[in-house]
């Protein structure tokens, strides 16, 4: 037959006119005076193979006289109709006759569509035509039959089965055959082949055994497995058993031996397993098949009897597994009960066969989720809960995923040691939400993350059911960068070389490449690599070392004019996302080899107010060299990391000049006003020092210029890190308010502040400051520092260490309440290159 989607039913009925024929019409006209045929059911008919089905006829409409209906069989010759007509009169027409169809079994596993058409004849309704849409559920299933699902073989000796399709194929299948994991036994062929031509014609799997040394009897079992057509997928399995020729065989037992002790099925699905005796029987032995009630197993056959001839011959048991309405796994246990032949009273022999049904019905979505998307800044934890949809008939266990990303991880219970992974529903809390926490960790990239944790759920009638849950993972480090350094201008003596350094400001996802494009201006190159020929102008970052710093050289030709030169140098990154296209552009300032900016640091200058300011501010700047005058630029830097430079008139050997801050001003050409306060470093080729007071507004004078510098510590764990210590800071609720100017040195940002202070019984309180970018001054009133370490100090108890990854000063001032007075309590200073740190 020609096979139609299932549950497609229907009746074709329809006006047809043929060319030189009378028309016939359509069967369910509404027209009384219509001629025309009623079917019932006119929506079609569905018979099972080996099984019958009936329809009705009658007449749309009385006669003039005799009407005969005659019924064609399909083009499927599985179905048999009736071969007499119907005869209807002018007196019975409105008399539904009976048809009776039936569908005979063929071999395929197919269910057919097909269709029966009925034509009738005379008194006004010749060539009036009805047909009726006929669907034939096939009885076969496909699968492999054998012919012994147990075989038993001496030792050194051949056996054989069989093996054959269930039903015919719809297309050529091949049945693999695995070789035993038992090396002794061995079997050929390990693959067949069937074709629909002659899928019913069984084939032969020979079994070899091997004799061996010792006196145990061994057991293998023969895996078998279908691919193609309509039967892939499908598994059957032979049991082998091989005597031992050199053991003693025990004395006869009397006991009923099952094939298998426990069966797993789905719900709806159809079993089998087979029944033998221990030894010979005296007499014909009954085994009684016992069920319990109210059970959804149904057996084929509750009694097997054995004789004294077929005792050892294994008898087939089948059963099916109904369906419930519940959603509850089922356990039933079937107990094989023998009496007779010696066989009575042998209690402690019978046999039991436990059979599994897991159940097939489900609650849809089981699993509810406070959530289905948890969104986390980086380092933060956060939660959701779970629950069931229904009371379940069992203990229900949920488990959970850890998602791959090592940097995000759950804890279902954090009340037990670890990060534990499920979840336990009862019929009693299974309506109780229950909480996992889910926690992100801080990682050196800058991109977000996402993530996906999933939920499986077995037993109490929710197994496979499963959800998930999405996390997104808002990252917070600093965006990606390129950090250079010195920025932005890079001064290069004519005729000399410089360096600058650069390095990323994240860890990248990827490689990153940096292309130096090289400048416009021919008498400045730059050099990536000057060990190569030539000028090099790539840099390579991996993740393994994005924070390590890589130097380019610059050099500068002498071009004979007395004038600087600027340009650019374009620095383009590509390679990771999150860098591609990154682009930066340092300015390259070459200067006459006197030219001031390349002279080196001899002293510096800090927190120097801007004019504006109801502070005021002396400057005292003493020229050390006792050969000749000294030539000073003043080189500074705003709060804001705006530049201010100029250069000073000679100071005469050993004398003093004494600057305000208009004096500045005019120096540097700008006013630093709104943008904090200066630091000016004091360049110069001979030694010089420098010295800053400050008057209040109640015209106390104190030196503010010392600060305290960063010292390298390595602690116990061997890492090492800056570190600068502050004596007895004033508490909050005093008359005298501190402020804590915290600048950042050197080539890096300084990206981890940390504060560890201790008041005076040693009582530890501790807090993260963060990042402070390079030249910038972070400035921290003592109130700020209390609400930081969340502690209220008394008095001056308390002292604090500060740490950070790169180096950095600190300077404490503290106006006094009294007079008004600010106070340095962290003063001339004066450091040559190579004591850099003094300052």
């Amino acid at each position: 037959m020609k096979s139609m989607r299932e549950g497609a039913v229907a009746l074709v009925l329809a006006l047809v006119v043929i060319a030189g024929q009378s028309p016939w019409y359509r069967a369910e006209a509404n027209d009384d005076a219509t001629p025309g045929l009623t079917l019932s059911p006119s929506q079609g008919l569905s018979v099972r193979e080996n099984s019958t089905a009936t329809f009705t006829v009658r007449l749309n409409s009385e006669p003039r006289g005799n009407v005969r209906v005659s019924i064609a069989p399909p083009s499927n010759g599985d179905v048999k109709v009736p071969s007499s007509p119907l005869d209807f009169t002018p007196s019975n027409w409105r008399v539904a006759q009976r048809v009776t169809i039936e569908a005979v079994n063929d071999h395929d596993a197919i269910s057919e569509q097909t269709t029966i058409d009925l034509s009738a004849t005379g008194s006004g309704y010749n060539d009036v035509r009805a047909s009726l849409a006929l669907r034939v559920e096939d009885d076969d299933s496909p699968g492999l039959s054998v012919s012994a699902r147990r075989v038993t073989i001496e030792e050194g000796s051949s056996g054989s089965f069989t093996v054959r399709l269930a039903a015919e194929p719809t297309a050529t299948v091949t049945v693999n055959i695995a070789q035993p994991s038992n090396a002794s036994i061995r079997i050929s062929p390990e693959q067949l082949t069937f074709r629909p031509s002659h899928w019913d014609r069984s084939r032969v799997v020979d079994i070899h055994t091997v004799a061996d040394d010792d006196f145990s009897d061994e057991n293998a079992i023969i895996v078998l497995g279908s691919t193609g057509g309509d039967h892939e997928g499908y598994s059957e399995s032979v049991s082998v058993t091989v005597i031992d020729k050199g053991g003693i065989l025990p004395p006869p037992d009397l006991s009923v031996i099952a094939s298998v002790s426990s069966i797993t099925l789905n719900e709806g699905e159809s079993g089998r397993f087979e029944v033998k005796l221990s030894s010979s029987p005296t007499a014909n032995v009954r085994v009684n098949l016992i069920l319990p009630d109210q059970s959804d197993v149904t057996l084929t056959s509750s009694v097997l009897i054995f004789t004294p001839l077929n005792w050892a011959t294994e008898q087939v048991v089948e059963f099916s597994v109904g369906e419930d309405e519940d959603f509850v796994d089922d356990s039933v246990r079937i107990d094989l009960i023998a009496s007779g032949g010696g066989y009575d009273d042998r209690s402690d022999r019978n046999a039991t066969v436990e059979i599994v049904v897991i159940d097939n019905d489900s609650y849809g979505s089981a699993l509810i989720l406070s959530t289905g998307v948890l969104v986390l800044n980086e380092g933060e934890s956060g939660t959701f809960t779970v629950r069931l949809s229904a009371r379940p008939g069992a203990e229900v266990n949920v488990a959970l995923s850890q998602p791959p990303n090592p940097d995000i991880r759950i804890d279902s219970d954090e009340n037990t040691l670890g990060n534990q992974n499920s979840l336990i529903f009862t019929s009693r809390d299974w309506n109780r939400p229950q909480t996992v926490r889910v926690m992100t960790y801080h990682d050196n990239d800058a991109v977000d993350e996402r993530a996906a944790i999933s939920l499986q759920a077995s037993g109490g009638g929710y197994t496979r059911i499963t959800e998930e849950l999405s996390i997104s993972v808002i990252d917070d480090d600093p965006p990606a960068a390129l950090v250079l350094y010195p920025s932005p201008d890079i001064t290069v003596l004519e005729g000399g070389r410089g360096i600058f350094t650069i390095k990323l400001a994240t860890q990248p996802s990827e490689e990153v490449t940096l292309t130096l494009i090289q400048p416009t201006n021919i008498d400045i190159r730059v050099d990536t690599d000057p060990t190569q020929e030539g000028f090099q102008n790539k840099l390579v970052f991996l993740r393994s070392n994005w924070n390590r710093v890589q130097a380019v050289i610059v050099s500068a030709a002498d071009d004979g004019d007395s004038a600087d030169n600027r340009t650019r140098v374009s620095i383009v990154a590509e390679g990771a996302e999150e860098y591609s296209g990154l682009k930066v552009e340092p300015t390259v300032i070459s200067v006459e080899s006197s030219h001031s900016s390349a002279w080196p640091v001899q002293s510096a200058i800090p927190a120097i107010a801007p004019p504006s300011a109801q502070d005021m501010t002396t400057v005292r700047l003493r020229c050390k060299s006792d050969i000749g005058p000294c030539d000073i630029l003043l080189d500074c830097t705003a709060e804001d990391g705006t530049i201010y430079r100029g250069p000073m008139d000679a100071i005469p050997s050993m004398a003093t000049r004494v600057l305000n801050t208009r004096d500045i001003v005019e120096i540097v050409g700008g006013d630093w006003s709104g943008k904090g306060r200066l630091f000016c470093s004091l360049r110069s080729e001979e030694g010089v020092s420098g010295q800053i007071w400050t008057r209040s507004g109640d015209a106390v004078l104190v030196n503010n210029t010392r600060s305290l510098r960063s010292a390298s510590v390595t602690d116990f764990l061997g890492r090492t890190y800056q570190r600068v210590d502050i004596e007895s800071i004033p508490s909050p609720r005093d008359s005298d308010l501190s402020n804590i100017r915290i600048r950042c040195e050197g080539v890096d940002d300084c990206t981890d502040v940390v504060f560890e202070c201790y008041e005076d019984d040693g009582t530890l309180h501790s807090a993260e400051l963060g990042f402070i970018g390079r030249t910038h001054t972070v400035h921290l009133q003592t109130q700020e520092l209390s609400s930081m370490i969340a502690h209220d100090w008394q008095g001056m108890t308390l002292a604090c260490e500060v740490r950070s990854d790169h180096p950095f000063s600190v300077q404490v001032l503290t106006r006094t309440g009294g007079g008004g007075a600010l106070v340095n309590n962290s003063a001339t200073v004066s450091y040559p290159p190579d004591k850099y740190e003094s300052r």
